[in-house]
């Protein structure tokens, strides 16, 4: 969810996220890149880098050396080639991944979409892209399905983060929430392990080290802690643990799987068979990633 801040559960009730952090495992917050802005925050946690090594510095920049201006609709991969978002990693493993409106997913980097991508359209309504997902998990047999969502984000801009009408908004994000659990419940994927970064960024276009820059973190499933609060990832740490739950290699980046695994339950850890339904990665704007494990043959 975009702008989604790491207190904004505690300002109403959210009984869809209360449930799932009791039985998945939390952080109190994520640790954010510099720069906050929605574009490099999103390519961030896409390829694992920092935006001075992936390039997208700011939603609207100036580059010299292309003597050229990058915005939010530029679709030239010359922008774009410095990081290998997730979505490549996975297509070039033999992976098939979809990308329901996440920046930079409509371009062809390296030469290459994902199998299946979306001109981002505001007004597609939120229930639309989640179902659109789970078809991709259940009748498409993706290993990789990743969605965008543009609240708490665009309500906040409008009235500020900490307005009154920022609570129906997050009742709302809840209730999306909790439509989604009982899409993939009734997708037979009730055991997906779902992999929550509530928000590229809590507010956004200031210092990465203020408290209300940083977003939260959820995760629930059969690869994941169960009941427990961890110390905080980085935004660059989610890159390589996607990865690791799709068992591909991962392109050169910047981040910790180490400081990632903590979110990991020992059984998973030690090899045990548990790699059945689904690996999901919900990280908002209200963005979500997907993360399907096939059963072992």
């Amino acid at each position: 969810m975009d702008g989604f801040r790491h207190d904004y559960l505690s300002k109403t009730d959210t009984p869809n996220f209360d449930s799932m952090i009791s039985a998945g495992v939390t952080m109190p917050y994520v640790n954010n890149s510099f720069n906050t802005a929605t574009f490099p925050s999103h390519y961030t946690m896409a390829t694992g880098l920092f935006s001075e090594s992936h390039g997208i510095v700011s939603n609207a920049m100036y580059d010299p050396v292309f003597d050229s201006t990058f915005s939010k609709k530029n679709k030239e991969p010359r922008w774009w080639d410095g990081g290998e978002p997730i979505w490549i990693t996975a297509t070039k493993a033999n992976k098939k991944a979809g990308v329901f409106f996440w920046p930079g997913s409509d371009v062809a980097v390296q030469g290459i979409y994902p199998a299946e991508w979306r001109y981002y359209q505001e007004d597609v309504p939120f229930e639309d892209r989640v179902r659109a997902v789970v078809s991709w998990l259940s009748n498409d047999d993706f290993d990789l399905a990743i969605a965008y969502f543009n609240e708490p984000d665009s309500t906040g801009h409008e009235w500020g983060p900490d307005h009154q009408e920022m609570l129906p908004v997050i009742r709302r994000m809840d209730r999306l929430l909790g439509f989604l659990m009982e899409e993939l419940e009734k997708a037979g994927l009730k055991n997906a392990t779902v992999l929550q970064r509530f928000g590229d960024k809590g507010d956004h276009g200031y210092d990465n080290t203020l408290d209300s820059m940083k977003p939260f973190f959820i995760a629930q499933g059969p690869a994941f802690k169960q009941g427990a609060s961890v110390e905080p990832i980085q935004n660059v740490d989610i890159y390589p643990l996607i990865c690791f739950l799709l068992e591909i290699e991962p392109s050169a980046n910047n981040g910790s799987l180490t400081r990632a695994k903590l979110l990991l339950n020992d059984k998973y850890l030690n090899g045990a068979n548990l790699k059945t339904g689904c690996n999901f990665a919900f990280v908002t704007l209200l963005t979500f990633i997907v993360v399907h494990i096939r059963p072992f043959i």
